[in-house]
């Protein structure tokens, strides 16, 4: 009888991507679900954690908000709580926290021995709404299907709205406050699917995304120190296929076990075989610049988390940005900005409805309020945003003189107005795309870049990792453009990717070409005009060490303040600006 035998089996280790839907679905027990496996909440809190960026931004949120303290216009005690074990600026710090996370916050009320409703916030990942809205569910561990008072401490809390006050057993009571639900299409086994409109949806959903690329990315990294070159390296055994899975497995974590033991690392290699065409085959297959191509990709990931948060200023959150310096004048306008725009709406939030429950429960008039708060880097209860001039303007053009190079000789291939939130490498990659008929996509980028490294089909192939039909289509139309020659670059293409190596983006001080004209006897400001006789290029490095000696973010303030005698209102603005140039 023939022996069977199993073919060979190739092991990836690679996991599915998750897409974690807020999927809502009424339980037989009466309480709406919230996500897959009704842990949706929990996910939220999760993704906060593990990603710094929109951690931060939420935990500087809040600062914001509550940093300043509460006040009250009579009775006190309402913010000593009742004697309560939380103060209710405790409470209103837990209740924020809530609100920026998941656009919802939960405050149960208590009735002590002195008849007075105490308030404590309730985590709002704990809670779960009924279909009937007269009470909430509430849960130490809603993964668990079977809920229980003694397994997950299950509960249920009468809505505050139906609560009688007359009645003495009627002792807890839940105030829930949230953004105003709205449904959305969400992808459940592949088809489109709506919510059912029970919870709000977090004012940073468009880049959840992005949250948790960039939680990938950063996994990645450490997952790149751990394993050193080995997380991309396949081994072939070719001295036949095991009998059994029980063997296979037992190999396979032996060899990935001493792969990864670092006391090994950089150490002797020694392995046996009885002939060459036994002998262990070792490829790489990590050579595509991952790493380089993560870092790119960060960047794209940041920008759209700050942009889902409204954030105005990335130095404000504690981001800083290499386009932008993060002067104390940018923050303090943006977070006046910020402040008028964003904290007063959510502190009204936080504040109203609990206003309104100490009357209700308490029948107390008095009205807690929020202090107002200014960051202590700002030095000043309230920044003044007025038209002033600089005491020294002659020290800032002398900054100026003793740096850049002159215009004279120097070879200009580009020249556009400069936009602080493209990069340097992008805007030379964009004037890339502007040598060609068409603009290159990323993927084309990518094999242009790598075709350039010398990169074979197979590297290129796993980098772009949409299948070799794509990658062949993708080479077609690169050929077509006059930059691909079958499996090599064009001498265009070879050209045109040398010649970007040897661009420099420097920056120039111009007058704009949209500049309304001098009124009759008018002239320009004297600091433009010395700025822009110097007659010089000038690196980023250079500037944000001019706006670092002082103090002024030379790209934001450019001449001065503009004052628009229409609307009275000031603003950093002038008739010049500052050019992004490629010599």
């Amino acid at each position: 009888m023939q022996k069977l035998t199993r073919s060979s089996n190739l092991h990836q280790f690679s996991s599915k991507v998750e897409r974690n839907e807020p999927i809502e679905k009424e339980s037989r027990e009466g309480w709406i679900t919230w996500g897959e496996d009704n842990i949706h909440p929990q996910l939220l809190n999760s993704w906060r954690y593990d990603n710094a960026v929109h951690g931060g931004i939420i935990n500087q949120k809040v600062r914001f908000i509550t940093a300043g303290g509460l006040s009250v216009d009579g009775d006190t005690t309402i913010l000593d709580n009742f004697r309560s074990p939380f103060t209710m600026q405790e409470v209103i710090e837990s209740a924020s926290d809530d609100l920026e996370t998941a656009e919802q916050f939960y405050i149960e009320y208590k009735k002590n021995l002195d008849g007075n409703w105490e308030a404590n916030n309730i985590e709002a990942s704990l809670i779960r709404v009924d279909k009937t809205s007269m009470f909430f569910h509430y849960s130490e561990d809603w993964s668990i299907k079977q809920q229980s008072l003694e397994k997950t401490g299950y509960r249920t809390i009468k809505n505050i709205h139906n609560i009688d006050l007359d009645d003495e057993l009627d002792r807890v009571c839940l105030m829930q406050v949230q953004t105003r639900p709205k449904q959305r299409v969400i992808k459940v086994k592949g088809k489109n699917t709506l919510t059912s409109s029970y919870y709000p949806i977090p004012n940073y959903s468009g880049a959840l995304t992005s949250i948790k690329a960039g939680i990938k990315m950063t996994f990645f990294v450490y997952s790149e120190v751990s394993n050193g070159y080995k997380g991309g390296t396949w081994v072939n055994l070719a001295n036949g296929v095991p009998a059994t899975k029980e063997e296979e497995d037992k190999i396979v974590s032996k060899v990935k076990a001493e792969a990864s033991d670092e006391d090994l690392w950089g150490g002797l290699v020694v392995t046996f075989s009885d002939g060459k065409e036994r002998e262990p085959r070792i490829s790489q297959i990590n050579g595509n610049d991952l790493d380089k191509r993560y870092s790119s990709s960060k960047k794209d990931v940041v920008r759209e988390i700050m942009i889902a948060h409204g954030v105005i200023s990335q130095a404000l959150f504690g981001v800083m940005s290499e386009a932008m310096f993060g002067s104390k004048e940018e923050m303090e306008i943006a977070y006046i900005l910020f402040k008028e725009n964003y904290v007063k709406y959510r502190q009204r939030t936080l504040i109203e409805p609990i206003n309104w429950a100490n009357k209700k429960l308490n029948d107390i008039d008095s009205k807690i309020s929020f202090n107002d708060y200014t960051p202590p880097i700002f030095g000043t209860p309230e920044v003044e945003m007025k038209k002033e001039k600089f005491d020294s303007e002659d020290a800032v053009l002398l900054e100026f003189s003793k740096r850049g190079i002159s215009k004279d000789g120097v070879e200009i291939i580009f020249s556009k107005s400069y936009n602080s939130e493209l990069d340097e490498e992008t805007f030379k990659a964009n004037y890339l795309n502007g040598l060609f008929a068409a603009k290159l996509t990323d993927d084309q980028q990518t094999i242009v870049s790598m075709l350039k490294d010398g990169q074979p089909y197979s590297a290129i192939n796993t980098a772009i990792g949409k299948g070799a039909n794509y990658l062949s289509n993708q080479l077609i139309k690169l050929g077509d453009l006059g930059l691909v020659d079958g499996w090599a670059l064009s001498e265009r293409g070879k050209q045109a990717t040398q010649e970007l190596e040897q661009f420099k983006v420097v920056y120039s001080y111009e007058l704009r070409s949209d500049a309304p004209p001098l009124v009759k006897g008018g002239k320009s400001r004297a600091f433009c005009e010395q700025l822009v006789k110097m007659n010089k290029l000038y690196t980023l490095e250079e500037i944000n060490q001019i706006s670092t000696a002082i103090d002024r973010n030379v790209f934001l303030y450019r001449g001065g303040w503009y004052h628009n005698p229409e609307t009275e209102v000031n603003t950093p603005s002038c008739r010049h600006e500052w050019r992004q140039i490629i010599i």
